[in-house]
């Protein structure tokens, strides 16, 4: 699923919500995780000129240990 996102507070808030979700329920986490990079790379696709600083930042996620699976 795509999310609207037009700047990197807009990443930060949706990695911020994968850290929380990741402690509590890893699968929801992983889905937001699937649909933030998506919107990321939509961003980049479609020229947002904060492209570049959108994925470092949405790359973050990758820092945070949780599995990774989709049932």
């Amino acid at each position: 699923m795509l999310i609207d996102i037009k700047d990197v507070n807009d990443v930060k808030q949706l990695v911020e919500l994968t850290i929380n979700n990741a402690k509590s329920d890893p699968e929801l986490a992983h889905s937001n995780e699937d649909s933030l990079y998506w919107s990321v790379l939509d961003a980049v696709a479609n020229g947002n000129p904060n492209a570049i600083d959108m994925a470092k930042e949405a790359l973050k996620t990758k820092e945070i240990d949780f599995p990774r699976w989709c049932a």
